[in-house]
């Protein structure tokens, strides 16, 4: 009987994962919220009614649950905001709903995994949700939008002389996947598995999707992360997967020449402003050259353009979920910059823990690592670094599944880490 309730555990674990990474449900049915809220509370209730892991105590847990207390703090704080910014209670438990399910993650996965070795099976999880993610941009592409998923990005939007179109997925809208995919690559390449060829069709697969979609994001962030992979593969001698994926790269660039080549010039030419191949800059969106887009994310020129009609009160403790850059529900104003969101939310009360919190997660991998306890250290610090220069540059990223379940999962695996059980 106790060993069916750690199977119960472990399986609603990834019955967790799976049901926050199909948050793009939530724009096709409201049945999916009621859905996630009844996996969080029966999840609560099999852990309170089995044997709770040990808990140890550590740096890394007390700064977690400072930041779990400032998010009690913008609850709160928004109370305050509801004449002000029109929030009515409905608004208000949605925002809730959005805002808490992965902050908790790493203590729902602290009581529902019987081992840290079950967290590989989350990571295979989250791999496996990527690569399908992937897919179902290809699929658009020979098949046509499906309508379930986001609104595309039409061809006119990157130039139409494209002639093709940026696609939402499985992760949700279309700048989400561009957001979001690096990580899984990171675990590929981490992977025990030793089949480079499998390896190279999975990162292959997942990278030339990023620049199908035709987000800006996606195409910087794919070009980085293929830097990484190739140091890393020559540090670690991978040549065989060298080897592989310029192969399938130059073997895909042939066979979809019409999607990935004329996606990666047109990306190329509308996020760096180099006309080539008779490919102009597009004149249906804002034109901005490449490094003030960035600046003025990371220096918050967005972010300015409000902040001054905001009350001193509010410059100080922030103006609760409404400031969250949209991604509670509100129809409000972005920083594009996930930091900013934050002190945006609750000020100073969230976003020192918060950074706090991530430097303390980063120098504890890295310092794990370099006392040899495990590659997975390494492939979560990677993936960590991905998302901080992400979260400069994009809106909601803290909050959103796809994107942040890796960094939260970190969490998870600094606290609860039994390093000596995990090496047996």
């Amino acid at each position: 009987m106790k060993i069916n309730l750690i199977n119960l555990k472990n399986k609603f674990a990834y019955i967790l994962i799976i049901s926050l990474l199909l948050q793009f449900l939530k724009a096709v049915t409201p049945l999916y919220m009621l859905t996630l809220g009844s996996i969080f509370i029966i999840s609560t209730l099999v852990i309170l009614t089995t044997k709770l892991n040990k808990v140890s105590i550590s740096h890394v847990s007390i700064y977690y649950l400072l930041f779990l207390i400032s998010l009690i703090f913008v609850a709160l704080n928004t109370l305050l905001t509801f004449s002000k910014y029109e929030i009515d209670l409905q608004s208000y438990i949605i925002g809730n709903i959005r805002m808490w399910p992965l902050p908790l993650l790493p203590l729902f996965l602290m009581g529902l995994l019987s081992k840290s070795k079950k967290l590989e099976i989350v990571i295979n999880i989250y791999i496996l949700f990527i690569f399908l993610a992937a897919i179902s941009i290809y699929l658009q592409h020979f098949l046509g939008e499906f309508e379930f998923f986001s609104q595309s990005y039409d061809k006119r939007r990157m130039g139409y002389e494209n002639k093709i179109d940026g696609f939402a997925s499985l992760t949700g809208n279309v700048t989400t996947y561009g957001a979001s995919f690096y990580s899984a690559i990171i675990f590929i390449f981490f992977h025990k598995l030793n089949l480079p060829l499998l390896k190279s069709i999975l990162i292959s697969a997942i990278l030339g999707a990023a620049i199908l979609t035709m987000s800006k994001t996606g195409l910087v962030m794919a070009m980085l992360v293929a830097l990484i992979i190739f140091i890393l593969s020559i540090f670690y001698k991978y040549y065989r997967l060298i080897l592989y994926l310029i192969i399938i790269g130059l073997i895909g660039s042939m066979v979809f020449y019409e999607y990935f080549v004329a996606a990666f010039i047109t990306m190329f030419v509308n996020t760096f402003g180099i006309e080539i191949y008779n490919v102009s800059i597009s004149t249906t969106t804002q034109w901005q050259d490449f490094l003030p887009r960035v600046t003025d994310r990371i220096f918050g020129a967005f972010f300015m353009a409000t902040f001054a009609d905001y009350t001193l009160y509010e410059k100080i403790f922030g103006i609760g979920l409404f400031g969250g850059g949209g991604a509670f529900g509100f129809k409000s104003g972005t920083s594009h910059n996930s930091f900013l969101d934050l002190y945006s939310m609750g000020g100073v009360i969230i976003i020192f823990p918060f950074l706090a919190l991530f430097l303390k997660v980063q120098i504890e991998l890295f310092k794990s690592y370099r006392k040899n306890m495990g590659e997975l250290y390494l492939a979560f610090f990677i993936s960590n670094c991905f998302l901080f220069l992400l979260y400069n540059v994009n809106n909601g990223a803290v909050f959103h599944p796809a994107i942040s379940i890796p960094f939260w999962c970190s969490i998870y695996f600094l606290m609860h880490y039994n390093k000596k059980k995990y090496l047996n």
